[in-house]
């Protein structure tokens, strides 16, 4: 079914190209030679290895009592034997290009960048710029693109980040006769928000992380995920009044400096569908440069 779906697959294109033969650049359904050829015992070896107390953490919210919990936490867990705290190798980014040509409707094309891990202080800022760039119908490349020029049907940035590197990216699913002016008008724009950016949008995507972050609380599974989350990854509680004052600390001169960094790295192109107007990466590479 991913492979039938052009804007999924081209995600997992996209990972496996800007982390080549990692964990982190695989794709998460698996693949089907490995899938075929997997036994009962390894996965069982798996589980009993790593599914033990130094790895997990139990998370509730909502109408909980603390004493209760922890009773049941002992009943049904109690039993796990320690066993072997997991273990990860560290992100090595690589950048390239994955350009698949396919009979489709539409081109799908992601160009990426090196992003931010979520442990470091640039995190927020990148978050930020990501919103101004392609979050949501105000943002700029929505506008530029696809409301005034209409060489898109959708367009969008994300910023994925993990314990020790991040990627930043923009998707865009176009008619093939427009890739030729899609790919430089995207391009101007990653240039452009690295330099001009107003108190106006900053403060936009600022109330849009706030709303996102406090709004998010009123559902019980968002907070139990949310601190489960914190404990894993930051080995500490979660505190949502000190994440609200670093979003509202945010300047426009860190954006830029983040858009900056980002936008400095080797850029990953992922590209799917009918691809002959797309021009070479390399030409693409040079188009971005001046961001640096």
């Amino acid at each position: 079914m991913c492979h039938d779906t052009p804007d999924d697959l081209i995600f997992d294109n996209y990972y496996e190209t800007a982390y080549p033969d990692q964990a982190l650049g695989a794709p998460i359904l698996g693949r089907a030679d490995i899938i075929l050829s997997m036994q009962r015992q390894p996965l069982m070896d798996y589980v009993h290895r790593l599914y033990n107390p130094e790895n997990i953490v139990l998370s509730a919210a909502g109408a909980v009592d603390h004493d209760d919990f922890v009773k049941i936490a002992q009943d049904k867990f109690g039993a796990l034997k320690t066993g072997e705290k997991a273990q990860s190798i560290s992100a090595d980014y690589k950048s390239g290009e994955h350009r698949t040509e396919k009979e489709l409707e539409q081109s799908h094309i992601i160009m990426g960048f090196k992003g931010v891990s979520r442990l470091e202080d640039d995190f927020y800022a990148a978050q930020a710029l990501s919103l101004i760039l392609g979050g949501g119908m105000s943002s700029r490349l929505f506008q530029e693109i696809r409301e005034k020029r209409g060489l898109v049907y959708s367009i969008f940035s994300f910023h994925s980040s993990y314990a020790d590197d991040g990627l930043f990216g923009i998707y865009a699913g176009t008619g093939p006769n427009d890739l030729e002016e899609l790919v430089p008008v995207m391009c101007d724009e990653v240039l452009k928000v690295c330099d001009d950016l107003s108190e106006i949008e900053l403060k936009r995507a600022v109330t849009q992380m706030k709303a996102g972050l406090v709004m998010g609380r009123e559902s019980m599974m968002t907070r139990a995920d949310q601190q489960a989350k914190y404990l894993i990854f930051r080995d500490q509680k979660i505190d949502i009044e000190a994440l609200v004052e670093k979003i509202d600390a945010l300047t426009v001169n860190q954006i830029k400096n983040v858009g900056h960094r980002i936008f400095s790295s080797k850029p990953t192109l992922a590209a799917l569908g009918p691809l002959e107007k797309l021009e070479s990466y390399d030409r693409i590479e040079n188009r971005v440069k001046l961001a640096a």
